[in-house]
């Protein structure tokens, strides 16, 4: 039976160029649409407005000493996209953060690509 709904568009904001390349490589092959891929806050702010996505990936260190807790703070005052944290942060810290920001959950890295899949089919269902 064939899916008629379009694909979940999904913004993956990282600041190593690789590892959000191979994301957003899988994530295509998955049948998801990746509306773009950025290093810094101000470019995961610009795009986040302008393609509306159904989920952000975003890393908590960022390019130029951005800080992807400050962009999910911004992001919050715009919508309540799910947001998925990835960091090599302890997970204590980050439980007590996504209590303070809603609608998030946190992969601790290396995040293997077959653990972010399952975060987002667990989150997009």
């Amino acid at each position: 039976m064939p899916n008629n709904t379009a694909p979940k568009k999904i913004l993956i904001v990282e600041d190593e160029l690789i590892i959000s390349k191979v994301y957003s490589l899988y994530l295509i092959k998955q049948g998801y649409t990746v509306t773009a891929c950025v290093t810094n806050a101000e470019d995961a702010l610009k795009f986040y407005s302008e393609n509306l996505p159904d989920l952000v990936v975003l890393d908590v260190r960022l390019k130029n000493d951005g800080n992807g807790i400050e962009v999910a703070k911004q992001l919050r005052k715009l919508g309540n996209t799910p947001i998925i944290f990835t960091t090599g942060n302890s997970a204590m810290i980050m439980d007590e953060l996504n209590k303070e920001i809603s609608n998030t959950s946190t992969l601790i890295k290396p995040v293997p690509v077959e653990n972010l899949l399952s975060e987002i089919k667990k989150i997009l269902k």
